[in-house]
């Protein structure tokens, strides 16, 4: 049977009321294909059938007069073939003069929402009813293709119906698992919000307000982003969009402050990055606040270009009142500007930081990082050590130059620079540079004072995971009564950058009423932290003897 580009083709078998449907199949032009089999009731006008075959073209199924203002407003488009069950009751007075519930599992092709592309589907499950014109659509759990990327999702549910579109599901990122809730309102369907909450197992969840995206879409720039409150592993939002500049169809513009906990953020955050962050321990207290632009095929290509602050900031292990800088973000680039950190401890100055991603690493460079008046003992520990630093020492500057280097890789670092310190002797001299117990010093009338270095300048070099000190300059104790330098010798002093410690020194006394100074040397190793000493005579043929054999001596 032929009704214009409609055709009909049937077996039916009446039994008194009840019609034994054998075959039904309904062709509507490219729109709908159904073939089905079942029974439909004369009394309550009532079908139960049993859906063999359903295809369903979704964009054309937009130009039927039932569905055109609902399908037509979200761009809906593919392809659908499945199979199910249909109950259906027929009634002149409703507006479409039928009811039905239909549930249905099949795949989906060439599925489109809006401008958001998704890959082909198998095995999904459908519920619509027409009597509140509502849609149920779960997936199985897996990695699908949305927008030319895999995207793992876990628990999806889509339920349309007039009063909005609301999407729940698990999503898979870098190891970490999130809830998405996603919300389309009614009646326009062009505005709504996402909710995203962090569901890792082993991470306690945020007890701050979550992450909430409102945003809108326009049939001629697609979707975009009004703003951005709440907060998602340690990363707290305030971004709303950029008035001042067009809405565009590849990007997202928005400005404003995100506060970032680094040490949560992390998980968020490239491999190699994120190595380097571990590394240099960078914890709360950071801000970035300028434009960031958002690419809407790749979020990971997103940019930034603004100010980067710090407010009681961490990093490597202390706490630091104020950091500012000036910051350019890109997938392939980052620069820093004019960086500055200020603190009772001392001031930091880089003037320029480039970092340029190569491969799967990112390499970084700097010309210069000068650090004034640094004093070891005013650092504030985030976890407080047993180890004391000494209060007295003050470097007056430290300078690196030409410091280059790959990030999550401290043995690729080279560079080389100079330390200036000052030491003042104080009146307890029980922690010098040397931990030699009180009465074996008392036996051979060692003055602690020529033992401790009080002013002079330090150059080195960095290379292979250390800095290799290179020369001693003007380095004396106090009133100049003992001069320190570098043994010449084969022995590599060195500081490395796990904190380990392995120096010699060498003295040379220039008081000539006490000479035991000047056959001396002093080797220090053990760590930063927990430093181990040992003082050894020279004899003149640069045979040695302990300090515990000359007591003996005596």
């Amino acid at each position: 049977m032929q009704l214009d580009d409609a055709s009909i083709a049937f077996d039916l078998l009446k039994e008194g009321r009840l019609w034994n449907i054998n075959f039904l199949g309904i062709r509507v032009g490219n729109s709908l294909l159904i073939g089905m089999e079942g029974q439909y009731r004369d009394d309550d006008a009532h079908l139960e059938a049993k859906i063999n075959l359903l295809e369903a073209n979704i964009g054309d199924l937009s130009h039927w007069p039932s569905l055109q203002k609902y399908l037509s407003s979200q761009q809906l488009a593919g392809k659908v073939r499945a199979a199910g069950s249909i109950h259906a009751d027929f009634d002149k007075t409703l507006p479409q003069q039928m009811r039905f519930d239909l549930k249905m599992n099949g795949s989906l092709k060439e599925g489109m929402i809006d401008d958001l592309r998704l890959q082909d589907i198998e095995n999904v499950s459908m519920h619509y009813n027409s009597e509140n014109n509502s849609l149920k659509l779960a997936l199985n759990d897996g990695p699908y293709q949305i927008m030319g990327s895999q995207h793992h999702i876990k628990d999806f549910v889509l339920d349309w119906n007039a009063m909005g579109v609301r999407l729940t599901s698990g999503y898979h990122y870098k190891n970490n698992l999130f809830n998405i809730d996603f919300n389309c309102f009614a009646p326009d369907f062009n505005s709504g919000e996402v909710v995203i909450t962090d569901a890792t197992p082993t991470r306690q969840p945020e007890t701050t307000i979550p992450l909430i995206i409102h945003w809108v879409t326009d049939p001629n720039t697609g979707y975009s982003i009004e703003k951005m409150t709440g907060s998602l592993c340690g990363i707290y939002f305030d971004l709303h969009r950029d008035h001042t500049k067009e809405i565009s169809t590849e990007l997202i513009n928005l400005i404003g402050t995100l506060n970032v906990n680094m040490r949560k953020a992390v998980v968020l955050m490239d491999k190699k990055i994120a190595e380097g962050v571990e590394n240099w321990e960078f914890g709360d207290g950071y801000v970035l606040s300028g434009q960031w632009n958002i690419n809407k095929l790749n979020l990971e290509n997103t940019s930034f270009q603004g100010n980067l602050l710090g407010r009681d900031f961490e990093i490597l292990g202390n706490r630091f009142y104020d950091l500012s800088a000036q910051l350019t973000y890109n997938p392939t680039q980052t620069s820093i500007h004019n960086l500055t950190i200020s603190d009772l401890c001392g001031s930091l100055e880089i003037e320029q930081i480039n970092c340029a991603k190569s491969g799967d690493s990112w390499l970084m460079s700097t010309p210069l990082i000068t650090v004034r008046e640094f004093q070891p003992a005013l650092l504030r520990q985030i976890k407080p050590s047993s180890s004391r630093m000494e209060k007295s020492l003050n470097i007056r500057q430290l300078v690196i130059q030409d410091l280059h280097g790959t990030l999550g890789n401290k043995n690729s670092f080279t560079g080389a620079g100079q330390l200036s310190f000052i030491n003042p002797p104080k009146k307890n001299l029980q922690h010098t540079i040397l931990a030699i117990p009180a009465e074996l010093l008392t036996r051979i009338g060692l003055d602690l004072a020529v033992l401790t270095p009080v002013r002079g300048t330090i150059s080195y070099k960095i290379g292979d995971g250390k800095a290799t000190i290179t020369r001693f300059k003007d380095i004396y104790s106090k009133g100049r009564a003992s001069k320190f330098y570098l043994p010449h010798n084969n022995y590599e002093s060195y500081v490395d950058f796990d904190g380990n410690l392995h120096v010699q020194v060498r003295m040379k006394q220039y008081n000539l009423i006490f000479k035991l100074a000047e056959l001396f040397t002093v080797t220090v190793q053990g760590t930063l932290a927990n430093p181990t000493y040992s003082l050894q005579k020279q004899q003149e043929r640069n045979e040695e003897r302990s300090l515990i054999d000359i007591v003996q001596s005596k």
